[in-house]
């Protein structure tokens, strides 16, 4: 079975060597060795930068071999383990996390002439906004600043306001999420924390002359029974989900019990599951902003406005994925990290104006150079710029 090298970079605040250590020109790295070939064996050493006459650290990289059937999947099963070791890391440190990036993989099998190579390169920062628009900030401030003056004098106002502020934090929480179940987790915390005001209907104890605890409705005093009692859990979430936003109560209960999962350390979720919430996350979102909409009594005009648009954010870098075949004379082993091939890059950026748009277009005009490797010329290299979907970029 095939075997592959696989690269990625983090920039954890974490590093192996000591200050006079990264002065020095090799470096210093741990090795982690799985007697499992399925299993990826790793080498863990120091990104270095140059400031003036000083080497500092600069995160982690991460290099792997790994057997599997594609370079695909070589990508994917390393990506799963390095993210597992930066978690440990983390865990072990306490140190500041980031994402951890995939490179570079190449076919390492010995023997192998032409060698498949996939790389990623971070074309930098992009340009990412959005107009904003003051007649949807206006009233949204002119309702939040009514509550609060209210809340100085009322309890219920000032617990209403409180739950608002919380719910926006999260909302912009999951907004700049880049794991699905990171982001779906905090829009449901965000409903969770309005729950309880979207409808008026709650779980308040109050004790009657015999001592026994009541439940009463906190808007009109009625005595709830016991088994309305159970249908009112989270029913403030359901109502924004099924009845303003369409989502089937089927569907509904079975992202309850997800998040149940989740959260509570239930069943774990498997890829059935993770489909379902990806398919489902703008819809929780939407729910989030309507909630936060129904709570402060924006208009219905505002509220439509607010809740359609997609997010406008940029997790990653706008990046040029690369596929060639290359040739690599005497083939490094893991341990001789500055003899692995790598891609240099070039970029020359160009922006544009659209003209039927307030936005712009970003040209790149990518000169590629293989450093310890060589193309093989009669193979032509594929190359193409991706971006995230939600950057509302458009890249060449």
């Amino acid at each position: 079975m095939p075997r592959y090298f696989v690269r990625f970079e983090c920039q954890l605040r974490v590093r192996l060597s000591t200050y006079d250590q990264l002065q020095q020109a090799s470096r210093l790295y741990k090795r982690f060795t799985s007697s499992d070939q399925t299993q990826p064996s790793f080498v863990v050493y120091d990104l270095v930068r140059q400031e003036d006459t000083v080497r500092l650290p600069n995160g982690l990289g991460i290099d792997a071999h790994i057997t599997a059937t594609t370079i695909g999947k070589a990508i994917r099963q390393s990506s799963f383990a390095a993210n597992f070791l930066v978690d440990v890391v983390t865990f072990a440190t306490q140190a500041e996390p980031s994402r951890v990036n995939f490179v570079l993989a190449y076919d390492a099998t010995p023997g192998v002439e032409r060698r498949e190579l996939m790389a990623h390169n971070s074309l930098g920062p992009a340009l990412v906004s959005r107009p904003l628009k003051e007649y949807l900030l206006q009233p949204i401030l002119q309702a939040a600043n009514a509550l609060r003056h209210e809340g100085q004098s009322s309890a219920e106002s000032a617990e209403r306001i409180d739950r608002i502020d919380r719910a926006m934090k999260w909302l912009r929480k999951g907004v700049g999420e880049t794991a699905i179940l990171d982001e779906f987790t905090a829009y449901w915390v965000g409903l969770e924390a309005l729950d309880p005001v979207i409808r008026p209907v709650q779980r308040i104890f109050r004790t009657c002359e015999c001592g026994k605890p009541v439940d009463r409705c906190n808007h009109c005093g009625r005595e709830i029974p016991k088994a309305e009692k159970i249908t009112n859990a989270l029913e403030g979430i359901r109502y924004v989900m099924e009845d303003a936003l369409g989502v089937r109560k089927e569907i509904f209960n079975r992202i309850r019990s997800m998040r149940g999962a989740l959260l509570h350390g239930g069943k774990g979720l498997g890829a059935p599951e993770l489909e379902v919430l990806t398919a489902y996350i703008p819809h929780f979102r939407r729910g989030l902003i309507r909630a936060i909409c129904l709570t402060l009594n924006l208009s219905e005009e505002v509220t439509t406005e607010l809740v359609l648009p997609d997010p406008r954010r940029m997790h990653s870098h706008p990046t040029q994925r690369l596929a060639e075949f290359v040739t690599i004379d005497g083939l490094p082993s893991l341990d001789e990290i500055d003899k692995q091939p790598r891609i240099e890059l070039n970029v020359v950026k160009k922006l544009q104006l659209r003209e039927k748009n307030d936005d712009i277009d970003e040209n790149h005009l990518c000169t590629i150079r293989e450093i310890n490797c060589r193309l093989v010329p009669e193979i032509p290299r594929k190359a193409e710029i991706i971006s995230d979907p939600f950057s509302g970029i458009q890249v060449r």
